[in-house]
């Protein structure tokens, strides 16, 4: 549950990212050199990059939510 809290705004703006970043490789034609604006591996590459550290941050709160007994989470509250 925490990792599913966590990772969806990390997926809607990983989507929106992606639609923004298709809608202005034009104005970077000039300043990239050797790959083109719209290079598919540049894009998976971002995606999973951001995956993978997205993920790990989330997975630390993950693993001391799921550590906590909830008999004890319960009484606190």
């Amino acid at each position: 549950m925490v990792l599913v809290q966590a990772l969806t705004p990390v997926a809607t703006g990983m989507g929106a990212g992606f639609v923004v970043a298709l809608g202005i490789t034009p104005l970077f034609r000039g300043l990239l050199f050797g790959i083109s604006p719209s290079d598919p591996r540049v894009f998976a590459l971002t995606a999973i990059v951001l995956g993978t550290v997205s993920t790990s941050a989330a997975c630390l709160p993950g693993l001391r939510a799921s550590q906590v007994n909830p008999i004890v989470a319960m009484r606190s509250e």
